[in-house]
């Protein structure tokens, strides 16, 4: 008898805690991590010597989002695991791909948090390459949130939000706050 199979997936804007959700998923809850963020950061890393977010955009353009979507997929579907999560999709064309492989496991989670939460959150972690200013800040969000367009990338995370199943509102800054969302969310998805 083979176990069911859960894929959740989650989209969000910079630092509104999709990374924080998958690492407690997989700590806590055994799902299998899968991140496109993970996929540029080890192409960039091997092709260019650094995860500078430029360079993930560079990268992001040149594998384009067919390649970067079989490439999550074939990392989701070796899982052994029959919990997967996979974290950051933000664009339309990525969420379709993904969607399409694993219906009907698949559920669609958008991940929201404050701007100002998002951009102290930010400036703790301190990552190269991130805004250094609420005004780079802001034009990051415009971006991701696909109202403002970008020649390297074709990020649509307003338009994903539209297709959610759930939202999870991570608006403390507390990480036990968070794992009581994490473990309602699955309590509501029936996910033990």
């Amino acid at each position: 008898m083979s176990k069911e199979r859960h894929i959740i997936g989650l989209t969000g804007l910079t630092n509104a805690g999709k990374g924080e959700i998958a690492r407690i998923m997989h700590e806590s809850h055994e799902f299998e991590p899968v991140s496109l963020s993970t996929v540029l950061k080890q192409v960039a890393e091997e092709h260019y010597g650094t995860v500078e977010r430029g360079t993930l955009e560079r990268v992001y353009k040149e594998l384009g989002e067919e390649t970067l979507a079989e490439r999550v997929v074939l990392l989701a579907s070796k899982s052994e695991n029959n919990k997967v999560v996979i974290d950051s999709i933000r664009s339309i064309k990525l969420l379709d791909a993904i969607k399409s492989a694993f219906e009907p496991d698949f559920t669609f989670v958008g991940v929201a948090a404050p701007r100002t939460e998002r951009f102290t959150r930010l400036q703790d972690r301190a990552r190269l390459g991130d805004p250094q200013s609420w005004e780079e800040f802001i034009q990051l969000d415009l971006l991701q949130l696909g109202d403002i367009s970008s020649e390297l990338l074709g990020y649509q995370v307003r338009q994903c939000f539209l297709r959610v199943d759930i939202i999870v509102r991570n608006n403390s800054k507390s990480i036990t706050e968070l794992e009581q969302k994490v473990v309602k969310l699955l309590d509501k998805l029936d996910i033990k």
